[in-house]
């Protein structure tokens, strides 16, 4: 038989994601139990944290209403965390270079270009403003840069550390009655019903799998 947590809802997955459900969560007076079973690796460690939706190109178009929702989010969600003491993200708004790494290559930074301005111009976050720089200009904001036509500067790109913004997130939700297991997901049929925890099978309204590798259990 289930024992009940006590919590409305079960985050399976202490990473990014699922402290970041996990604080609008408690932030919503829910009760949470975020659980994690410390797998070795996670992306939010390994992650490069570029925040930029607006300056990709290969994902399906589906993703770009969702970047555009996320990367308007952060203030929000920065404030908040300042609210809750918690200003040790990691995000940062630092600009990006867009390089052609051949004359083939910057002959088509116009183009793209002008589809960065149109997006931002949409409503797109995190684009700023655009300019063409020339190789040496480009080597000039970021020495390690090779020798290279030309590129695209863009101002209003962020980036973020995932671990240091995944600690306050987990300090923030903790300080509003976040708790925190190490456990396994019990998995029935294809939905996940709950964990199991030093040998009790805990339970909740609702279960959110918010981690990579725990959906390979589903």
């Amino acid at each position: 038989m289930a024992e009940t947590t006590g919590r409305e809802v079960i985050v399976v997955g202490g990473g990014l994601v699922g402290w970041s459900t996990a604080y609008r969560l408690v932030r919503a007076g829910l009760g949470v139990t975020v659980v994690d079973r410390a797998d070795p690796g996670q992306a939010t460690a390994a992650g490069a944290g570029i925040i930029a939706p607006g300056t990709s190109f290969r994902p399906l178009p589906a993703f770009y209403p969702f970047g555009s929702a996320a990367v308007a989010y952060y203030p929000t969600l920065l404030a908040e965390l300042a609210e809750d003491g918690e200003t040790n993200t990691g995000y940062e708004v630092v600009g990006c270079l867009f390089v052609a790494q051949n004359d083939d290559e910057a002959a088509l930074l116009p183009k793209t270009m002008q589809t960065m301005a149109e997006r931002r111009d949409s409503g797109m976050g995190n684009i700023g403003d655009l300019s063409l720089v020339d190789g040496t200009t480009a080597r000039s904001l970021f020495p390690p840069l090779a020798n290279l036509p030309s590129a695209i500067y863009i101002s209003g790109v962020a980036r973020v550390n995932g671990r240091l913004f995944r600690d306050a997130l987990r300090r923030a939700a903790e300080k509003r009655g976040a708790v925190t297991a190490t456990a396994e997901p019990v998995i029935e049929g294809d939905r996940a019903v709950g964990v199991r925890a030093d040998g009790r099978l805990l339970a909740a309204s609702a279960v959110v799998v918010a981690g990579g590798s725990w959906s390979n259990d589903l």
